[in-house]
């Protein structure tokens, strides 16, 4: 696991919790946050699946649950605010992890469903 990152939880638990049902779409995505030592960064990386109220998204910095980060889709142009809700996945040895992201903005739909 990365270091200081959240810690994944059952994901049968978080897919009854979802309003919307997640397609798996993978595409270029920029994120604007700050890292975990303060730092603001951005960072191009990729969605994995995404609803109109949440997203999986594939990073190489480390979050903490409860970061806000704002997500631009390239294709058109439209960003919302995100919250980081959950780490997904961590591959050992891969310098990524995934991360469950709750939009806030519930009238933005970045992704075109």
């Amino acid at each position: 696991m990365l270091s200081g990152a959240a810690t994944p939880r059952e994901q049968p638990a978080r897919r009854g919790l979802r309003r919307s049902e997640r397609r798996g779409r993978v595409m270029r995505i920029r994120v604007y946050g700050t890292s975990l030592g303060g730092r603001t960064f951005t960072e191009d990386g990729v969605s994995v699946r995404v609803s109109r109220h949440g997203a999986q998204v594939r990073l190489k910095h480390l979050l903490m649950v409860g970061d806000s980060l704002i997500i631009l889709n390239p294709r058109n142009n439209r960003e919302a605010t995100f919250r980081v809700v959950d780490q997904v996945t961590d591959p050992p040895g891969i310098p990524y992890a995934d991360w469950g992201m709750e939009c806030l903005e519930s009238n933005e739909n970045i992704w075109d469903l």
